[in-house]
């Protein structure tokens, strides 16, 4: 059944629940004695801040999927602008209604009712929310946020961890740029921006000189970073993390598009089932707990698969899209992150393709719409042309890594 969001109209929709558990549901505090909020910004801002509204398939998606899980086990709700009509539920109503007119004063206010807030947000209104959030927020240090969300920084920081990265050059002036130490082609991206919006790939000169200065344009602080191209297959790591500890990761391939000479992102393929591939991946994550333990919480990692072992192009300290698919192939990661959120003494260490007895793929696809509506179900979610789409196939046997 397809469910409609219009903030035009309020719609009574009643649906059953995405996921069914395959394990009994253990008891964890109800009630108001454990409360978390997800707090996903294209949602609660929703047609009052529209840089980023026509992301909202991806946005909505991550926080509905992750408050489904949560809900599970402690009561979740999900910031949701008002200016998005309400829905109802069955069971429970997990929408937390936010005026998005008075943002961040509401986000204050609204945090006192929560024990743990889950924050998804691009890597400005990221940082913007942690300091607001403070130390309510499940993930790394607010500090943490600020260095691995600025695409530059994130580079120095796994460089000097003996972390394999791309060689990085930062730009802040178009009028003195130095790209001597790198051969093209290069990629050309804003600093501190979201998805892949203003990234390109130069094979010359001219052409870097061309995006560095649409880059800065797109950057919030008029900030760019070029990188040399890695030759590869593209992908990504979803990682969790608690104590220092891998309680769960995936590798992913990413369905990367070029348009012209600008990237697309167009979605992902999970698991990787490489064993090499994956040892490196968790020789690569073993490696950067112990050069920075202040990591904590779900984070994402952007990466080119290059003879086996992961090359790190970007940093998201924070719930990515590829985590969509995750909880669909296993649904029992939403008992882990409660986990990691409550302190439980528990020790896992999962990797998903050891687990999860099928492949995802999740597909991100624009055409043309009218409609102002977001629609969804338990396979899709769409606004205004742009769908986000996931669909798996089960696997009769597997090798584990």
């Amino acid at each position: 059944m397809l469910t409609r969001f219009s903030y035009h109209k309020v719609y009574k929709v009643y649906f059953t629940p995405l996921f069914t558990m395959s394990h009994s549901i253990e008891h964890y505090p109800r009630g108001r004695e454990f409360r978390v909020l997800v707090l996903e910004y294209v949602t609660a801002t929703f047609k009052c801040r529209n840089q980023y509204d026509a992301l909202l398939p991806e946005g909505f998606s991550m926080a509905y999927t992750l408050a489904k899980l949560l809900n599970k086990y402690v009561e979740t709700r999900i910031a949701v602008s008002r200016l998005l009509a309400h829905v109802y539920r069955d069971d429970i109503d997990i929408a937390h209604y936010i005026d998005c007119n008075y943002f961040e004063e509401n986000v204050s206010k609204i945090a006192e009712e929560y024990n743990k807030i889950i924050v998804i947000a691009p890597p400005m209104e990221l940082v913007r929310l942690a300091e607001i959030v403070g130390r309510k927020i499940w993930g790394p240090s607010t500090n943490s946020i600020q260095l691995f969300s600025d695409k530059y920084n994130s580079m120095m920081i796994l460089r000097r961890c003996g972390i394999a990265v791309p060689e990085t050059v930062e730009v802040r002036d178009v009028s003195n740029i130095d790209l001597k130490s790198l051969e093209y082609p290069v990629v050309v991206k804003p600093c501190m921006l979201a998805g892949s919006e203003c990234v390109y790939i130069a094979r010359s000169p001219s052409d870097a000189e061309r995006y560095i200065i649409r880059a800065l344009r797109c950057d919030p602080l008029r900030r760019a970073v070029v990188q040399q191209y890695i030759r590869g297959i593209h992908g990504s790591i979803s990682t969790i993390i608690s104590n220092g500890k891998i309680l769960f990761y995936s590798v992913n391939k990413q369905i990367i598009e070029l348009d012209g000479n600008a990237f697309r992102y167009r979605g992902n393929i999970l698991p990787v089932r490489d064993c090499e591939i994956v040892k490196n991946v968790h020789r690569f994550l073993t490696k950067l707990i112990q050069c920075y333990n202040d990591i904590e919480g779900y984070i994402g990692f952007d990466i080119v698969m290059w003879n086996g072992k992961p090359i790190v192009v970007e940093v998201n300290p924070r719930l990515t899209t590829p985590f969509i698919a995750i909880a669909r192939l296993y649904p029992e990661v939403g008992k882990i992150i409660v986990n990691a959120m409550t302190n439980r003494n528990f020790d896992t260490h999962i990797y998903l393709g050891d687990v999860a007895s099928g492949i995802a793929i999740v597909t991100i696809s624009e055409r043309e719409s009218g409609t102002q509506h977001l629609f969804f179900d338990e396979s899709s979610f769409t606004y205004r042309g742009r769908e986000l789409r996931i669909s798996i196939d089960k696997l009769n046997s597997w090798n584990k890594c």
